[in-house]
């Protein structure tokens, strides 16, 4: 069976890019795209995904407080404690407060969205859909 990635980001553009690069990884079996955060919580429940890709800034709810309410429905056993939770920032620093608080509320990875002309990420897309797999 294959892994199921939930990916969540209000820009309709970066969600259908992120889509198509994780659909690009052979032991993904299925990709569900939202567009906030609250949606996100929802879908880590009904979904039920291996892997949550959270960007940081959305409507209704952001992505760091989804993040912690995934990780409470994690502890309370309504969401598999084994999902794996990475954020994406579009305005990432080692030393950003985002990412700091991203690490202090239990995210497996941080990494910086992709961004530009032609959507490429500041870091190797191989780290990043590595971490998709491992999460398998």
């Amino acid at each position: 069976m294959g892994i199921k990635v939930l990916l969540a980001d209000d820009n309709t553009t970066m969600l259908g890019f992120l889509k198509k690069l994780v659909e690009k990884v052979s032991v993904v079996e299925k990709v569900v795209g939202v567009k906030n955060g609250r949606e996100a919580v929802e879908q880590a429940q009904a979904f039920a995904p291996d892997v949550i890709c959270l960007d940081v800034e959305m409507p209704e709810m952001d992505g760091l407080t989804a993040l912690r309410e995934i990780k409470a429905l994690q502890k309370a056993g309504k969401v598999n404690a084994k999902t794996k939770v990475i954020i994406l920032s579009g305005t990432m620093h080692e030393n950003d407060s985002n990412v700091r608080r991203a690490k202090f509320l239990g995210a497996d990875y941080v990494f910086p969205k992709p961004g530009g002309k032609d959507m490429s990420f500041s870091i190797d897309a191989q780290v990043f859909l590595k971490a998709i797999k491992d999460a398998g």
